[in-house]
């Protein structure tokens, strides 16, 4: 059955799940980088949105410490799938109920998706700006394929996010993260841009831009 939740009540479970686990590890202050598929994009925009605008520390620690967010397939400019009641349950596998509320969001002209969107990249202007946090890498995934009996979900428009990579995924939206195999073409692309995350908070930009350079 269907959560009653909306976006910014996952988002607030996020953030409150997160912080006391980080915490009873000592790993407080280690980097994040989040993979997020579909809706889940959007509950961790505004996870970091709240978190940055958070007057509690524990809390306003985890945005400071996200350094990357990969997008898989996120409808930041909304999907026609909010209309989905209107498809047979059963082209739909295993989804049997919905929360109206929570896939209105998706409607192309929510102003929930729209000020979620805008507070988005205000916040990563600002953190660039400021030169006391560290940079917010971000790489937007996008389906190539459409779903059977369905079509496509999010549009490469949609899953898209002005100013950063954007990398297709040769999968429909439900399959682009169901990787076959090391050697999928989708794991490798992930696998390629967390590596170089990795690379930068754990060596520092300057070693990332010299391999780069020489390679």
């Amino acid at each position: 059955p269907a959560t009653l939740n909306r976006i910014r009540d996952h988002a607030t479970d996020l953030l409150n799940a997160l912080a006391p686990y980080r915490a009873s590890k000592d790993c407080a202050s280690r980097p994040i980088i989040i993979v997020a598929h579909s809706l889940g994009g959007l509950v961790c925009k505004d996870a970091v949105l709240m978190s940055n605008a958070s007057s509690d520390l524990h809390l306003k620690d985890l945005s400071a410490n996200i350094i990357g967010i990969a997008f898989m397939g996120t409808p930041h400019g909304g999907s026609w799938m909010a209309n989905w009641l209107n498809i047979p349950v059963k082209t739909l596998g295993v989804i049997k109920s919905t929360n109206c509320s929570l896939l209105s969001v998706l409607q192309t002209e929510s102003e929930v998706l729209d000020r979620l969107h805008d507070d988005f990249l205000s916040m990563i202007r600002v953190r660039e700006k400021s030169g006391s946090e560290r940079s917010l890498e971000i790489s937007c995934f996008c389906e190539a394929l459409a779903m059977p009996l369905i079509g496509p979900i999010v549009s490469r428009q949609s899953a898209s996010l002005p100013g950063f990579n954007k990398i297709t995924v040769h999968a429909n939206h439900q399959d682009m993260v169901r990787f076959k195999s090391r050697n999928d073409p989708g794991y490798e692309a992930l696998l390629s841009v967390l590596s170089r995350w990795y690379v930068q908070v754990r060596f520092g930009r300057d070693v990332m831009d010299e391999h780069d350079q020489l390679g």
